[in-house]
């Protein structure tokens, strides 16, 4: 692992798509000379330290896919609160009300996992295993539950520059950054 100052010669730079997660560039090295007192970590300590940014991120990306699904489900209940059918509010149906409650609950548990994930990384203790599972873990709640609220908040759920539609949207693409679910569960089941 070596910090290099740019821009050097040998060393392209090239900013990489933005989809929302903020601004990132990949550095390409051609033929670029890397002076020796630039190499911060060799071999075993640099493979440490690049698996701590990997759970760092891991740890990251989950309270991202927490927070988008927050958003939409405030957005949800406030409008069954003031959405009103059959001369009551929507709320007061037991079948929005229970289907917004189930939501609710699938999001309080991601955030305690979150939270627990992030006290393990503090303590050192999150293994890249656990990291899996928890991006697997939040990627799905966030898929399932903003697509039901795009369902429970109505037409205007499906509006494009909405705030759920927009939450939907951003989900789906933040759910698959770190892989497909299916394939994070599997890669927890074979991590310590």
């Amino acid at each position: 692992m070596a910090l290099v100052k740019l821009p050097v010669r040998g060393v392209e730079v090239r900013a990489l798509r933005d989809h929302g997660g903020g601004a990132v560039s990949s550095a390409v090295f051609d033929e670029a000379r890397v002076p020796a007192e630039a190499v911060l970590l060799r071999g075993l300590a640099a493979e440490q330290a690049l698996a701590r940014v990997g759970l760092r991120a891991a740890v990251h990306q989950a309270s991202l896919l927490a927070g988008i699904t927050a958003v939409a489900l405030t957005a949800v209940v406030a409008r069954i609160r003031s959405r009103r059918q059959f001369g009551q509010a929507l709320v007061k149906h037991q079948g929005p009300r229970l289907r917004a409650a189930g939501l609710l609950a699938r999001l309080d548990a991601v955030r305690w996992a979150v939270g627990d994930a992030a006290k393990n990384l503090d303590e050192d203790r999150l293994t890249p295993g656990e990291a899996a599972g928890l991006i697997a873990l939040t990627a799905e709640t966030a898929l399932d539950v903003t697509r039901d609220a795009v369902h429970l908040h109505g037409a205007s759920g499906l509006v494009r520059d909405g705030l759920v539609a927009g939450c939907y949207r951003r989900a789906a693409w933040e759910a698959l950054r770190c892989g497909r679910p299916a394939h994070l569960w599997d890669t927890a089941s074979r991590m310590p």
